[in-house]
């Protein structure tokens, strides 16, 4: 309601189209990373460095491709005021990539009072920050803005909830394993 007063309709139009295009593209190249290590009995070091480096490379290959697909992007839906927007929120792609994959594990042992706080910190702190720069500022980049800030505050956060400490390293009969389940999520 308070958007609505303060925002124009162009705003939640262009807000749509640069959500949509990070949506879309996320959803359709999930590895099913996740998803393998969390059907898994026993996770080692292993497991978990070489799924956290897929997924730090995926966000930083998506991050770059839609860098470089903005124009595209911003041609197809005849709004090219929705680039710049596109660009910054991209940066929520690298901020998810860089996530401590240990918080899989909360989910792999339903611990719902650590996964939920995790979720929490990342809704309250966007509807914080979005509605307090709108009033602040009323533009369609409050809300990119809280957004982009909102994935890097549970970035950081997943660190402080899960004592795992992952590290770039990947291992090729690891990530085997990981894509032999994963590829059916992907598909």
């Amino acid at each position: 309601i308070v958007l609505a007063r303060l925002l124009f309709p162009s705003d939640f139009g262009l807000l749509g189209i640069a959500i949509l295009a990070v949506g879309t593209l996320d959803v359709f190249t999930r590895t099913g990373v996740s998803q393998a290590l969390i059907q898994r009995r026993d996770i080692d070091d292993h497991l978990l460095n070489t799924g956290w480096t897929i997924g730090v490379l995926r966000s930083l290959v998506l991050f770059l491709g839609l860098q470089a697909a903005t124009p595209l992007i911003a041609t197809f839906f005849k709004a090219p005021e929705s680039g710049p927007l596109l660009r910054v929120l991209a940066f929520t792609i690298l901020f998810e990539g860089l996530a401590n994959i240990g918080t899989i594990l909360f989910q792999r042992d339903l611990n719902f009072r650590k996964q939920t706080s995790l979720s929490q910190i990342y809704s309250v702190s966007n509807f914080v920050i979005s509605i307090g720069l709108v009033v602040l500022y009323r533009s369609v980049w409050s809300m990119i803005i809280g957004k982009v800030f909102s994935s890097a505050i549970k970035a950081v956060a997943s660190y402080r909830i899960s004592s795992y400490r992952p590290k770039l390293c990947f291992n090729r009969q690891t990530a085997r394993e990981i894509f032999r389940f994963g590829k059916h999520v992907f598909a």
